[in-house]
């Protein structure tokens, strides 16, 4: 059901998708420029090292067996931790700034238009009003900036736990199973843990949007709404992940990447219509599905907007 209703809210407001994209263009943009700029000392020391010849050695379908790729990628991974450690004095700084610009910086942009996209969604779910997107961005623009260091440092936390357990796994594993089911068993475990990490955040910028709660308080409040009906919202993030993936791979290989700059985009939307979705539901509100559907996802609870003219009500008596 309520991966049902998240399809039929993000057709509801499709055209987020465009403004989103030109977004993403242009952030993307400066991250691959630094990103391009950072990486370059190590590419140059790699390849003078033939490390990317040990590589292309290693996936050389003419040569490639199962039983021996374990022990290569070991081997890999060993080569690139001498070139690093051996050449660490000339590309520590471009090796720390390559790894803030990927990880700390591309969490910040993603996670900046998140207030405004809720802001947008709420003003269509909660009284069917059309709110700009563009006008909720500059609105929100001090609360996205601290909304956005919150969860850049609570994502990092979250995902480096998550690569954690993924490593400890592979590295147990090797030992005692065929590498294809090792394969089998990292996509089944990747896509539980990342469900996780989607249903934990789903009500952060919501609750935020929705309460007038500030950051901290946001993301604490939120984790109530986010595990509330967790197994529903749970089995909705994995089935989004799925879609989310078949749907970026599709365009990844058949639009030679160039799909992309749309798939990307899109699944930034409808993780918001997700998360409003989620918040809505656990939280017992009315909300409109277009503009005579209301959807109830509770019993007598109003409309935030029925809710808000109750307790003015209430404190006039």
């Amino acid at each position: 059901m309520r991966l049902k209703t998240t399809v039929k809210l993000f057709f509801q407001n499709l055209s987020l998708v465009w403004k989103v994209t030109l977004y993403k263009v242009i952030t993307y943009s400066i991250i691959l420029g630094l990103l391009s700029l950072f990486a370059m000392p190590l590419i140059n020391k790699l390849n003078e090292s033939g490390f990317f010849q040990l590589v292309t050695d290693v996936f050389d379908f003419s040569k490639f067996s199962f039983a021996d790729f374990g022990v290569n990628l070991s081997n890999i991974a060993q080569e690139f931790k001498n070139i690093i450690v051996s050449n660490w004095a000339t590309l520590s700084y471009s090796i720390i700034m390559f790894f803030i610009v990927a990880t700390f910086l591309n969490y910040y942009m993603n996670a900046l238009i998140d207030i405004p996209l809720c802001e947008v969604l709420y003003g269509s779910m909660s009284c069917n009003a059309k709110f700009s997107f563009s006008g909720c961005f500059v609105k929100n623009l001090f609360l996205s900036l601290k909304f956005a260091l919150l969860k850049m440092f609570t994502t990092f936390i979250l995902d480096t736990l998550i690569v954690l357990i993924l490593t400890t796994f592979i590295i147990f594993l090797a030992k005692y199973i065929m590498p294809i089911f090792i394969v089998i068993l990292f996509i089944i475990l990747t896509v539980l843990l990342f469900s996780f990490r989607l249903t934990f955040f789903s009500c952060f910028a919501p609750t935020i949007v929705a309460k007038g709660y500030g950051v901290v308080k946001g993301l604490i409040k939120s984790i109530k709404f986010s595990f509330k009906n967790f197994w529903a919202n749970f089995a909705t993030a994995i089935a989004l992940l799925i879609v989310f993936f078949i749907m970026n791979a599709f365009a990844a290989i058949f639009t030679f990447l160039a799909g992309l700059i749309l798939t990307i985009p899109t699944t930034f939307v409808l993780v918001s219509v997700y998360n409003m979705v989620i918040f809505y539901s656990s939280s017992g509100m009315y909300f409109y599905i277009g503009e005579n559907n209301i959807q109830d996802a509770s019993k007598g609870v109003k409309r935030p907007e029925l809710q808000d003219s109750m307790k003015k009500i209430k404190n006039i008596i």
